[in-house]
């Protein structure tokens, strides 16, 4: 029974009304609560994302100014900063995607999306050729 109530108190927390927690089972209502949990941690990842960008930013023109300041500055024109480079366990799944980008891989959804805009492509032209003739 002591399960229950902290299962009826998380319930609540997440925002939902005492009248649902009683009209659904125990699984949906563990559903909901988890489904509540991975919108939290979604949001919570994009905040952070936010942050880290404003961060690295934020310290690339820290450390442009401070050696620019220590007159060092006429021999990094043109280099840029980056915290990922200073703190990679921060970056890991940018560091994942910008190596993919520059690897030249398309993700899978991407590959299936060319393939089918070129095969769409091939049918209209055929198409056009026919009409033509």
């Amino acid at each position: 029974m002591e399960q229950m109530q902290i299962l009826y108190e998380e319930f609540l927390d997440c925002g939902y009304t005492p009248d649902l927690f009683y009209q659904l089972s125990v699984h949906e209502v563990l559903d909901l609560i988890d489904s509540w949990n991975r919108r939290k941690e979604r949001q919570l990842q994009e905040e952070s994302q936010k942050a880290i960008s404003l961060l690295d930013v934020f310290g690339s023109n820290l450390i442009e100014k401070v050696l620019f300041t220590l007159g060092q500055g006429r021999d990094i024109e043109g280099v840029h900063f980056s915290l990922t480079e200073y703190f990679p366990d921060l970056f890991q799944r940018d560091k994942a995607e910008t190596k993919k980008e520059d690897e030249g891989q398309l993700s899978g959804e991407m590959l299936l999306y060319k393939a089918q805009r070129m095969q769409h492509a091939f049918r209209m032209n055929q198409q056009r050729r026919r009409e033509r003739s």
